[in-house]
């Protein structure tokens, strides 16, 4: 990482040497440690207990993007590179999938992802309690759909400031 400073790193949760969750340990190390540099999860896997951690690392000013697809939902290689290059730039590619698990997970990482959200479509820092207001309006199984629309509004914002 250090070497070639890449705009963007991909990895799977499941990685050598043990293929259980090493790839997302990976990304957040990378997160953490690289913050210039944007972090795309593509795996057939979801794993929810480092996730938040994931989304929540190096999320300060100037920090790069962070993903997280699944393989089996990617329908062409065009909609994984521009999810690629969105995550690069700053923004987020988060799969509908994943964020329902997370909701299933806890209202933390409810809190945090409705965060993650808001602060990527502003384009700045979203102070906590509004964080918690969206989250607390927004029903465990009704939050998806709010969700999937910040996102998509992100998205759009991302491609407007280009």
């Amino acid at each position: 990482m250090d070497e070639h400073r890449p705009d963007a790193a991909v990895v799977d949760v499941r990685m050598p040497p043990g293929y259980t969750d090493e790839g997302l340990h990976a990304a957040i190390a990378i997160r953490r440690d690289h913050p210039g540099t944007g972090v795309l999860v593509f795996s057939q896997y979801i794993e929810t207990r480092y996730t938040a951690d994931l989304l929540g690392a190096a999320s300060g000013g100037g920090a790069a993007g962070a993903g997280y697809l699944l393989k089996d939902r990617v329908a062409d290689v065009g909609e994984f590179i521009e999810a690629l290059t969105r995550v690069a730039a700053g923004g987020t590619a988060l799969d509908p999938e994943v964020i329902t698990q997370l909701m299933g997970a806890s209202r933390v990482i409810l809190i945090l992802l409705i965060w993650f959200l808001l602060s990527h479509a502003s384009g700045s820092p979203v102070d906590w309690p509004t964080a918690i207001a969206v989250a607390l309006i927004c029903s465990t199984t009704g939050i998806v759909g709010p969700a999937w629309r910040i996102r998509q509004r992100a998205k759009q914002l991302n491609r407007d400031n280009a």
